[in-house]
């Protein structure tokens, strides 16, 4: 969790502690920047909304969004996450995921980093506003052409792929591994907190690459799940 607000004035209303009450990020359509508001909710009654899994990013070089319109710094891979969520959302959709995706919770937008008993207490709920969550979107980074292809590919699947993982005389698995192998050498997969975000998500759960997504059930299920592809992992705190 990383977001500043200005020292001088903040876009946070105070939350009641003995409440579930949370806040949700309306992003506005903007071509030049990141604009926003923020409504406060029950979790127990809310609209609804997606929730974003993302790696935190290097602290450097921060920027700045407009939250109730005061500034908010947070970190650049956040940022760029936002700008990609901001235009997928103000592209013609339909109307379902429009609504999902028009309300979103974000820990370091959502929460006052300001207020250490405010974190406390929203940290605590976290369980709660993942599995609660209409969709949750695991930010992976901007894209390339190997992701571009594979979500591509991924989104056309409909059943396990049809060869060993392990036949590397297969053109097309090949191309296939290979592009699954540098997705999973990315940043998001090294933070130990991806774990109980992902699980939790018990409706829809996609995975985000600038603007491509595709099915995170698909990815681990019928993709991974379908062969014999070996992965590790070393997390980060």
């Amino acid at each position: 969790m990383e977001g500043k607000s200005s020292p001088l004035t903040s876009p946070y209303a105070p939350i009641d502690p003995a409440s579930d009450t949370i806040r949700l990020l309306r992003l506005e359509g903007d071509r030049t920047g990141i604009h926003g508001s923020l409504i406060h909710c029950s979790l127990s009654n809310a609209p609804k909304y997606t929730a974003l899994s993302y790696a935190w990013g290097s602290p450097e070089s921060p920027s700045e969004i407009k939250i109730n319109g005061l500034p908010v710094s947070i970190r650049r891979n956040l940022w760029e996450a936002l700008k990609a969520i901001q235009s997928i959302n103000f592209q013609p959709r339909r109307d379902d995921v429009e609504e999902v995706m028009g309300m979103l919770w974000v820990d370091s937008v959502c929460i006052d980093q300001n207020n250490t008993a405010e974190k406390n207490h929203q940290v605590q709920q976290m369980a709660a506003i993942y599995s609660t969550a209409a969709m949750v979107i695991s930010w992976l980074g901007p894209h390339t052409l190997d992701s571009t292809m594979l979500f591509e590919w991924g989104n056309n699947l409909k059943t396990p792929p049809p060869w060993d993982w392990n036949d590397t005389d297969n053109e097309t698995g090949n191309g296939v591994r290979k592009a699954i192998k540098q997705l999973l050498e990315r940043d998001y997969w090294h933070r130990l907190w991806i774990v109980q975000e992902v699980l939790l998500s018990r409706h829809d759960h996609q995975l985000l690459c600038g603007t491509d997504s595709v099915s995170g059930y698909g990815f681990f299920n019928q993709w991974l799940g379908g062969g014999t592809l070996r992965c590790s992992f070393q997390f980060d705190i």
